[in-house]
Order: C-alpha cells, then structure tokens, then sequence
C-alpha cells in the first residue's frame, strides 16, 4: 500500500510541476512541497488517532477446557466409529 502512495504522489507531483522550456526552470515545485507537508502533518495526525482494541487475553486453558466440555465422547470410552464409519465426537453429523 506504501508504494501505491508513493507512486500516486510521484504521478500527481510530475502532473503540477511543470517545465515550459527545456532550459527553463520548473514551476509550481513549492505547491508540490506545500502539498507533501500537508499531507505528512495529517499523516501524522490520523497515527496519533490509531489505538489498540481492547480484548481480555484468552489463555490455553480456558480454550482447552471448553472444547473438552463441548465432547461427546467420555474419557474412559473408546472412539468407535458409528454405523456410517464417523467416529463420535468428529463434529460431522452421523
């Protein structure tokens, strides 16, 4: 996205500054300078707005505890599959 920027400001720069003669000087170079300053400061303005979302950390064990509370299968009993070959607890209908 940064190099996007950077061709389009590059593009719209060539397009304001203009050179009437070949050994004339360039014209309209400071709008292009009033323009980039511009556009930094509001740059930099919109960073400062940036903040972090705000998430309660997960933790592995409130993860793992919930997943096992969401099986089917019992701990003692074996995975047998079922009479359409899906073991139970697979999370596919069976």
């Amino acid at each position: 996205m940064q190099h996007v920027a950077a061709g389009l400001g590059a593009y719209l720069g060539g397009i304001i500054v203009t050179q009437p003669a070949p050994t004339a000087p360039l014209e309209h170079f400071g709008t292009v300078g009033w323009i980039a300053a511009i556009a930094t400061l509001a740059s930099l303005w919109l960073a400062g707005r940036v903040r972090t979302a705000e998430q309660t950390p997960t933790s592995a064990e409130s993860i793992s505890l919930a997943a096992a509370a969401e099986a089917e299968v019992d701990a003692g009993e074996p995975a047998a599959a079922n009479d359409h070959g899906c073991s139970r607890g697979s999370g596919f209908p069976g």
